[in-house]
């Protein structure tokens, strides 16, 4: 969605005055030290191996969407290796995940100061959402 979609969605529900919208990549737009309460992300994960294995369905969508490098996992460590810093203290993040990653991206959350990680399963019983905590 375009930022001017978002900023239009915000004011259509009455939530323009209470929302800050900033475009970049990733983290970049943020320094060190700004505090949110919260950091919700759906990187990009399907790995090189799987992109040709994708439904007809997902086919469609923008390959800036859906490729996360070549195990899937980029965006995590681009993503983690800052985020704790932009955490209050108690602050969270919560991340999508691909259907075989749990483990990797616990990996990734813990060598990054993350902890009290908690893991969501999709209607399908596939681990699918990751809950962490900044130290």
């Amino acid at each position: 969605m375009h930022l001017w979609k978002q900023k239009k969605n915000a004011e259509r529900l009455d939530a323009g005055n209470k929302i800050s919208f900033i475009a970049g990549d990733l983290l970049s737009p943020f320094k060190k030290g700004a505090f949110f309460d919260i950091i919700v992300s759906n990187p990009p994960y399907v790995s090189e191996s799987d992109m040709g294995t994708l439904p007809d369905e997902v086919k469609h969508e923008p390959l800036i969407a859906l490729y996360g490098g070549k195990d899937g996992l980029e965006f995590y460590r681009q993503i983690l290796k800052g985020a704790s810093e932009m955490l209050k203290r108690d602050g969270v993040i919560i991340m999508e995940l691909g259907y075989d990653q749990s483990k990797s991206v616990n990996d990734i959350l813990r060598q990054n100061g993350f902890s009290r990680l908690e893991f969501f399963k999709d209607y399908n019983g596939i681990t699918r959402i990751v809950k962490a905590k900044a130290r």
